[in-house]
């Protein structure tokens, strides 16, 4: 069990993003007084829990694809105007 800052420091993580993670996505914490504490192995089952696995066709479009689109949008439109 390690403080709070300082395990997410030794990982590289900002204090901003580990404060968010305990708000919004549940990251467990012990509270001992005001300090907070984090256990490395609930830590780790947290991480594998809200792990997103991204697919191969699930990847953001390449630069191209959004040309594309981008022009084709461009295209409708002055067709109509």
């Amino acid at each position: 069990m390690k403080p709070f800052s300082v395990f997410f420091d030794e990982r590289g993580i900002p204090p901003a993003v580990a404060r968010m993670w305990r708000a919004r996505h549940g990251l467990p914490v012990v509270r001992i007084g005001r300090r907070l504490y984090v256990v490395e192995s609930d830590f780790s089952q947290w991480v594998n829990k809200h792990k997103q696995i991204m697919q191969s066709g699930s990847f953001p479009p390449t630069q191209t694809e959004v040309f594309r689109c981008k022009s084709q949008v461009a295209e409708k439109m002055t067709k109509i105007y």
